[in-house]
């Protein structure tokens, strides 16, 4: 039995929290820029492709490469799948009535408490 690879565990953990927070500062920029903020949750889908492929990049060969082969794949096709399908269903309409109760509460600057809080 092998001790755990910490190193690459620490470094697939670190990429993820950096990706997936790039993910949401562009996607908080693209709502800033359209006008809504619901985009938040075609993000999310897609967030979770960015995180299966960064740590699969990350793994850098610890493990068994069929199991995180077909981890990545799994989880990245459920993300892109959750993505379009909330992309299609959405499409068309203006701002998420629960984005709306939300801001409409905001203290203070509006968009600072959206990046927060959605």
């Amino acid at each position: 039995m092998t001790a755990f690879p910490w190193a690459p565990f620490g470094a697939g953990l670190l990429y993820s929290a950096i990706a997936a927070l790039l993910i949401m500062l562009v996607t908080f920029l693209v709502a800033l820029a359209k006008g809504v903020h619901r985009i938040v949750d075609v993000a999310w889908g897609l967030g979770f492709t960015a995180i299966a492929l960064v740590t699969f990049a990350a793994s850098d060969g610890h493990g068994d490469g069929t199991r995180r082969l077909l981890a990545t794949v799994l989880t990245a096709v459920w993300g892109l799948r959750l993505a379009v399908h909330i992309g299609v269903r959405r499409c068309g309409h203006g701002e998420d009535p629960r984005y709306e109760r939300l801001l409409a509460r905001a203290p203070g600057n509006r968009h600072l408490y959206a990046l927060r809080v959605v």
